[in-house]
C-alpha cells in the first residue's frame, strides 16, 4: 500500500540477471500505480528461478481539511479520520479532536490520516486570539467530569454573564445566563449523545473553555 505523491520500491537479493514483468532488468524497481509484479532471476550458472507475485495498491490522498473558525478562537473540522492539530509548524500534544480551541497567537493548521496512513494537511490559518484564559479552574469548578447527564458549574469570578454548553462544532446546546449573582448553574445532559462537549464561560472581556465528557 501506497500514497499518491510516493510510490514503492520492490527488491530481491543479488543474483546475475532480471527480468521483471513489466520488462524492467534491474535489481529494484519503483512502481506508482496499482499493480501487480513478479521478477525471473538468473544464477551465474544460467538456472532460473520465478519470485511470488506482488501487488501494490495505491492510494489517493484523504480529501485536503477546510477548517471553520468560529469566534476568534475555536477551530473545527469534521470527520472520521485521525487528526494531529500543529501550531508554529510543531504538532499540539494531545489535540486529536475536531474541534481544538488555540490558546495562543500564531499559525494553525490540522493534518487527517487515513487507515492506510495517507495524510493531508488543511491550509495555514492566523489566528489572534483575544480573552482566552488556559486555566479555567481560577473562575469556576466544573463538576463531575466525565459526567453520566448532570453538570454543576460553581462561579468564583463575579464578571462571568453568560455560561453554555456547547458541541465539536461550535453550536451553542444550552445558555444560561448568571442574572442576579448567581454563582452555580446547573445543566442537565441526559437526553444528549454520549460523548465530547465543552462547557465555554465567558465575560465582556475574556472567555473560557473546558472540554467535558459525557458517558453513559
Amino acid at each position: 500500500d501506497f500514497c499518491d505523491e510516493d510510490s514503492t520500491l520492490i527488491t530481491v537479493p543479488v543474483f546475475s540477471s532480471y527480468e521483471w514483468s513489466t520488462g524492467d532488468t534491474s535489481q529494484s524497481i519503483y512502481l506508482d500505480t496499482t499493480t501487480s509484479v513478479y521478477v525471473t532471476v538468473s544464477n551465474t550458472s544460467g538456472c532460473k528461478a520465478i519470485s511470488d507475485t506482488v501487488t501494490a495498491i495505491w492510494h489517493p490522498l484523504p480529501t485536503k481539511p477546510v477548517v471553520t473558525i468560529i469566534g476568534n478562537d475555536t477551530l473545527v473540522y469534521s470527520t472520521n479520520l485521525n487528526l494531529q492539530w500543529y501550531y508554529n509548524n510543531s504538532p499540539i500534544s494531545g489535540a486529536n479532536d475536531t474541534l481544538h480551541i488555540a490558546q495562543n497567537n500564531g499559525d494553525y493548521f490540522v493534518e487527517v490520516t487515513d487507515s492506510f496512513g495517507c495524510q493531508n494537511n488543511s491550509d495555514t490559518l492566523n489566528v489572534i486570539v483575544l480573552g482566552v484564559e488556559s486555566n479555567i479552574n481560577e473562575v469556576a469548578l466544573i463538576y463531575p467530569n466525565p459526567t453520566n447527564g448532570n453538570v454543576t458549574v460553581k462561579l468564583a469570578d463575579n464578571s462571568i454573564t453568560k455560561v453554555s454548553v456547547i458541541n465539536l462544532l461550535g453550536q451553542e446546546l444550552i445558555t444560561k445566563q448568571t442574572i442576579g449573582g448567581n454563582k452555580q448553574i446547573e445543566f442537565s445532559l441526559i437526553d444528549f449523545a454520549e460523548g465530547v462537549y465543552y462547557i465555554r464561560l465567558q465575560s465582556e472581556t475574556k472567555e473560557y473553555t473546558q472540554k467535558l465528557i459525557l458517558i453513559r
